[in-house]
């Protein structure tokens, strides 16, 4: 939107200001930043000029975030501030002015909303062969599958993937994974469970599956920090059946940290982590299934390169 935003302004700049130079005036180096009346002007083009989804106009949160992107692209061309005092006022503009006299409409756009039934379609589709061959190995395939299913367990929209002191295929690494094992001494009931890290880039509080046993932990906060106190730990029921494998997402975890060879202790299959169960009257309530140290800077979804899964671990 950025780069739409910028040809935009150039358009305009060309067809109503022949005798302004668009790039040199507003986005070289140290260049000035486009006054009111130019921005009004521009806004009131972009009206009459573009057609929104739900009809002939646009919206007025549509054309307020075309200035807003104008503004951002300017901004990062030209290493100047951003001014929010512009972006606020332009935005009165357009909400009590501009949606008047152009007729912006306020209509919300209809959203359709996904059902589980049509998570289960598209996650079998991958699985077929016609699709599977597409893919460079089944690594490929578990790592899409997985991502697919945080998106979904964290209603995140790949907010997951927005930690700034990471690049993006390092979002979750295996640090930000602790796997436990609960033992009941009473009734020697066994399962594994884990804590997930997910660091977040906007506010949000996940509202998660409730038939998945992870316990992700969602950082509360506009700006990343590393205080451990913007964490929430949201327990979650447990396994979902074998016939939704594909579906799971602890049991992706734990296949995905099978295959990467994460665990300690002689641990390398699903087998291997059943015979951790002890005996009823030595068992605790709940014990830290250690990780390898090495790996815990290897991400858990690893990086494509020409549809080859890489072989380094950093990618």
């Amino acid at each position: 939107m950025l780069k739409l935003s910028k040809t935009w302004l150039i358009e305009f700049i060309e067809n109503e200001h022949p005798g302004i130079e668009a790039q040199a005036e507003f986005f070289a180096c140290d260049s000035n930043e486009p006054d009111h009346v130019l921005l009004k002007e521009y806004s009131r083009y972009l009206a009459r000029s573009r057609v929104g989804r739900l009809g002939d106009t646009l919206k007025v949160n549509t054309a307020i975030g075309h200035v807003s992107f104008l503004l951002w692209s300017m901004k990062r061309e030209s290493n100047r501030s951003y001014n929010s005092d512009i972006r606020k006022q332009m935005g009165l503009f357009v909400s009590n002015n501009l949606a008047v006299q152009e007729g912006l409409t306020k209509e919300a756009k209809p959203k359709l909303s996904a059902s589980p039934k049509d998570v289960s379609f598209i996650v079998s589709k991958l699985y077929e062969p016609e699709y599977l061959g597409t893919f460079g190995s089944m690594r490929a395939v578990l790592s899409l599958t997985l991502s697919m299913m945080l998106i979904i367990d964290t209603r995140g929209r790949r907010g997951f993937t927005g930690h700034r002191l990471r690049p993006e295929h390092m979002c979750l690494r295996w640090e930000d994974a602790q796997f436990y094992c609960f033992q009941s001494v009473e009734d020697d009931v066994f399962d594994i469970r884990i804590n997930l890290k997910i660091c977040y880039d906007k506010f949000m509080i996940p509202l998660l599956r409730s038939n998945v046993f992870l316990f992700p932990e969602a950082r509360l906060a506009k700006n990343i920090t590393l205080d451990a106190s913007q964490f929430k730990i949201i327990p979650l029921a447990r396994l979902l059946p074998i016939s939704m494998a594909f579906e799971d997402t602890l049991r992706l975890l734990i296949n995905t940290a099978l295959l990467d060879g994460v665990f300690g202790e002689g641990i390398s299959s699903w087998d291997d982590l059943s015979q951790i169960r002890l005996p009823s009257h030595i068992a605790r309530t709940v014990r830290r299934i250690q990780l390898k140290e090495e790996l815990m800077d290897v991400p858990m979804l690893r990086r494509m390169m020409h549809h080859n899964l890489t072989k380094d671990p950093s990618k």
